[in-house]
C-alpha cells in the first residue's frame, strides 16, 4: 500500500521502494516532532529514510495475527509460520498471488533458516475474540496497560 509522508524533514518528490510497516507510523512521527523515544517501541523510526530516500534498505516486517500465527516479508519473499508447525514460503517476485509454497524445496532450506532465526521468541499479550471487548487502557501520562474492564451494572440503585 503506498505511505505517503509530507512535511519537514521529508525529501521532496520522493519515491522510496522498501519494506516499511504501518507500526513504524509512530516512532517517526516521534522522532520528526523532536520528542524523546519510546523504549517499549519495537517499529523503526522511517525520519531517516525520509529525510534522505537513498539511504533506504529493504528489511523483514513482522505481520501477526496471534503469538503463535504470524509472517515475515520483505519485497521479495513472505514467510508463514503457523502455531502448528506448518511453514509457508512465497517468491513475490515470481508468485505474487502465494500459489507455490517452496518451503519444503531443498534449494530454500537457508532462507528459511534464516527466517527461522528471526522469530520472535516473545509477543505482547494480545487481546482477540471476546477477551477483546472486555479489555481497556488505563493511561499513565503517554503509556497505558490493558486491564479488564466490566460494563457498569443497568440495575437500579436503591436510594
Amino acid at each position: 500500500m503506498p505511505f505517503i509522508w509530507v512535511g519537514p524533514g521529508v525529501a521532496k518528490g520522493a519515491v522510496v521502494d522498501t519494506t516499511v510497516s504501518l507500526l513504524d507510523t509512530y516512532p517517526t512521527l516521534v522522532e520528526l516532532a523532536g520528542l524523546p523515544a519510546n523504549g517499549k517501541n519495537e517499529s523503526l523510526s522511517l525520519a531517516s529514510i525520509l529525510n534522505d530516500p537513498s539511504s533506504a534498505r529493504d528489511r523483514v516486517v513482522l505481520q501477526t495475527v496471534a503469538p503463535e500465527n504470524f509472517s515475515q516479508i520483505n519485497q521479495k519473499w513472505r514467510y508463514i509460520y503457523e502455531g502448528h508447525g506448518e511453514e509457508q514460503l512465497y517468491d513475490l517476485t515470481n508468485d505474487p498471488h502465494e500459489h507455490h509454497n517452496l518451503a519444503l524445496t531443498a534449494d530454500q532450506t537457508d532462507r528459511m533458516n534464516d527466517f527461522r532465526s528471526q522469530h520472535r521468541k516473545e509477543f505482547a499479550p494480545q487481546a482477540m475474540g471476546i477477551k477483546a471487548r472486555n479489555l481497556r487502557p488505563r493511561f499513565s501520562g503517554e503509556t497505558f496497560e490493558w486491564h479488564p474492564w466490566t460494563a457498569p451494572s443497568t440495575k437500579k440503585r436503591k436510594k
